[in-house]
């Protein structure tokens, strides 16, 4: 066994041994702590992944928006354009 693989299986083994000496008081705190470690983990790759959707949808509605700008500069009707586009016609013609 490589030398890594053999000190990974140690630090494992290390671990295991740690935390089957704690007492029930002491076991009951360390999975408590576990258990909230993880949840935050969990809770935070919640956030980047919707943040990432938010973001997308932002990007998404933001390139209509430039298209629709160029249509209309190059002499599109508005019910074209929101065909084209999906925005509105008011949308449209705010540009």
């Amino acid at each position: 066994m490589p030398w890594a693989a053999q000190y990974a299986a140690f630090q494992r083994l290390s671990e295991i041994c740690e935390t089957a000496a704690l007492t029930p008081q002491e076991r009951n705190r360390y999975e408590e702590s576990i258990k909230v470690y993880r949840d935050n983990l969990a809770i935070a790759e919640r956030a980047a992944e919707e943040g990432k959707a938010v973001g997308r949808k932002e990007g998404e509605e933001l390139a209509k928006i430039e298209v629709a700008r160029k249509m209309k500069a190059n002499g599109f009707l508005p019910n074209v354009i929101s065909e084209m586009t999906g925005l509105s016609e008011e949308q449209i013609a705010s540009l």
